[in-house]
């Protein structure tokens, strides 16, 4: 059953979910606070941990997430005051390349999600750097860029939409691990999770824990984030499932939490991965 993913605050954890510390605990949001996160772990972070998770959500939000934060209004400790509002676009006009600036609400704003191949714990295939993609699916915010051609009377348009895939996949991983933990889905697996060496020091293979679900594109309305847990009997793994925009049609990412211990591998459990 899918969990509404609003306002909750678990209990206090008194240690760091991602080390173990005890020292300098702070409150955890599991979906980033500028994605509109309101799920919190009270006492959940140490100082370093939440530096390192930190970072790592600052790259996307000030980066790919940027014009769609903005457009869809979605929360930011300074109101979004000093973010611009307007986006540079450029269009070829009778054969001249011209730049015009446009509102946000104006400006055809492509967000890009990675498709990831099979994590490469499930794989035969080597990993290609710290993960395999395997192509993009582009979400388009705000007009469609042929409205904008034609408006304007143009031949060719330019439109910047970055993607940082790591980073990506290692905040689609921290958002699984902290989900299951505060859920205690984490209790069902041999300890301690290899995945968050590699969340906390970027060891090079995220790829080896995080994937693109082998699932159709599904559009949930009025669901903004959808987060889940599975256990997959059949590989005897906890699996963690997170799509963000969900109410875009967007991918949906796997994570692998961890190896199921014995009693918890012979309860039932969904097959996620189609592939052998």
């Amino acid at each position: 059953m899918m969990k509404i993913l609003n306002g909750t605050s678990y209990k206090r954890v008194n240690c760091c979910i991602y080390c173990g510390s005890t020292e300098l605990l702070s409150k955890e949001h599991i979906l980033p606070f500028g994605l509109n996160g309101s799920l919190t772990l009270l006492k959940a972070s140490c100082s370093e941990c939440a530096k390192i998770t930190g970072e790592i959500e600052r790259r996307l939000l000030r980066g790919q997430f940027k014009s769609v934060r903005i457009y869809r209004e979605l929360q930011s400790r300074k109101k979004h005051k000093n973010s611009k509002k307007e986006e540079i676009l450029n269009l070829t006009i009778n054969g001249l390349k011209q730049s015009i600036s446009l509102p946000i609400n104006e400006y055809p704003i492509l967000l890009n999600f990675p498709k990831f191949g099979v994590p490469g714990a499930l794989s035969n295939e080597p990993l290609e750097g710290s993960i395999n993609i395997k192509g993009v699916v582009t979400i388009n915010y705000g007009p469609n860029p042929k409205d904008v051609m034609k408006k304007y009377s143009a031949t060719g348009i330019e439109i910047s939409s970055n993607i940082d895939p790591v980073s990506f996949a290692r905040m689609i991983a921290k958002i699984a691990c902290s989900f299951a933990y505060a859920e205690g889905e984490l209790d069902k697996i041999e300890n301690p999770s290899p995945l968050l060496s590699e969340l906390l020091n970027d060891n090079g293979i995220i790829g080896n824990y995080v994937g693109t679900l082998d699932k159709p594109l599904q559009k949930h309305h009025d669901v903004l984030h959808r987060i889940l847990v599975h256990t997959d009997k059949e590989k005897g793994l906890l699996i963690g499932e997170v799509q963000l925009f969900s109410d875009s049609q967007t991918p949906c990412y796997g994570v692998i939490l961890g190896k199921l211990m014995d009693i918890w591998g012979q309860r039932s459990g969904v097959k996620i991965w189609g592939q052998t």
